[in-house]
């Protein structure tokens, strides 16, 4: 009994654990293509303002 209650708790920890990275991979990633699509606009802005 004490083994099933000792192997459902880490089952659930690395769940836990797992998800946790997802998330913050996908938190990471959504920064990064903020980022990428700032510097995308930044570009397109100078270059409109240097053809002016």
């Amino acid at each position: 009994m004490f083994f099933l209650l000792i192997r459902e708790s880490t089952i659930i920890c690395s769940q836990y654990l797992v998800s946790v990275t997802l998330n913050y991979d996908i938190r990471a990633f959504n920064v990064c293509r903020l980022e990428e699509r700032e510097l995308l606009s930044a570009c397109l802005a100078s270059c409109v303002l240097s053809n002016i």
